[in-house]
């Protein structure tokens, strides 16, 4: 069985190469990315699994698959993170895709909040 022989894969996504473990994208097993792994899809592990996507979004979309949100930097918008991730099948839950702006306003409130509490 591949996914015992091979405990990572790679991609090329845009020209932009990537190694990570298979097991990531088997706990999102209803995604296009856990079926381009699968024994069924990729036949030679070898090979890098070609995506003719951006490679700067996808390194983000690996990102939100392993620590189950993001904040995206401001050279990426929403709307290109989100429809990558609708291109993946990827479904984001509600509150874990932030922009910069969002994250800094967010830390700005907590630490007035802290201030205040002093």
């Amino acid at each position: 069985m591949a996914d015992d022989q091979n405990p990572t894969v790679k991609f090329n996504v845009g020209g932009k190469a990537f190694k990570t473990a298979r097991s990531l994208f088997l706990q999102y097993e209803d995604t296009m990315l856990a079926r381009l792994v699968s024994d069924t899809w990729h036949e030679d592990p070898s090979k890098p699994v070609f995506i003719d996507r951006n490679g700067t979004t996808f390194e983000l979309v690996l990102d939100y698959l392993r620590y189950g949100s993001i904040t995206l930097p401001v050279t990426v918008s929403r709307e290109m993170f989100l429809r990558d991730m609708d291109f993946y099948g990827i479904v984001p839950g509600e509150g874990t895709v932030k922009t910069s702006a969002e994250a800094w306003t967010v830390q700005v409130t907590n630490r007035h909040d802290k201030i205040l509490l002093l």
